[in-house]
């Protein structure tokens, strides 16, 4: 009965340590502090896929930063830097930031969102649609989204459902080169 214990106990504290050291959700606090700090910024159109990782007492963030693809490397990269500064100097967090050069304007994104709209609404494991941008130049781009998703759906209900969901907007927008939809499981707080 102890050696249950023990290996129990010991299984609960490497899951916690590796979700610790493998990122997991800031709290909506942090996440808010976060984003007000980033949104002062020029040439910013939104952050997404923020994690929190620990490494004994020291406290990391990332997250992707979105900015207008026209930007030059070196303007963006000057962007990233100024926000990882603030971050450490207002939060005191090292802070890790992934550049994603979008589109600042979506072309048919009306059209899109209304299909998403319809499309969430017929199927019960999905919840909201969130970070719609566009990627590449306008005529070949890729549209990039998130879903987030009830926890009860399998792997094989995601890949069906993405599938799905391309087929049903490429049907109505053909020139898109491709359409990249993330799954985030339904937070609970």
């Amino acid at each position: 009965m102890i050696g249950i214990i023990v290996i129990y106990a010991g299984v609960d504290i490497a899951k916690r340590t590796s979700q610790n050291l493998l990122g997991t959700r800031p709290s909506k606090e942090l996440e808010e502090k976060v984003d007000n700090l980033v949104r002062k910024t020029e040439n910013v159109l939104a952050i997404h896929d923020m994690l929190c990782h620990e490494y004994g007492t020291q406290k990391v963030i990332s997250f992707h930063l979105e900015v207008p693809s026209h930007l030059k490397l070196s303007e963006a990269h000057t962007i990233a830097e100024k926000i990882e500064h603030s971050i450490q100097e207002n939060l005191q967090i090292q802070a890790t930031v992934h550049l994603d050069p979008v589109l600042p304007v979506i072309s048919d994104r009306s059209e899109i969102e209304h299909i998403l709209n319809d499309f969430i609404a017929r199927h019960d494991n999905l919840i909201k649609y969130m970070n719609l941008r566009q990627i590449g130049e306008e005529s070949f781009s890729t549209i990039v989204l998130d879903i987030e998703v009830k926890n009860a759906c399998s792997e094989s209900e995601l890949e069906s459902v993405a599938d799905a969901l391309r087929e049903e907007i490429k049907k109505k927008i053909d020139h898109l080169h491709d359409i990249s939809i993330n799954f985030i499981n339904q937070v609970t707080e």
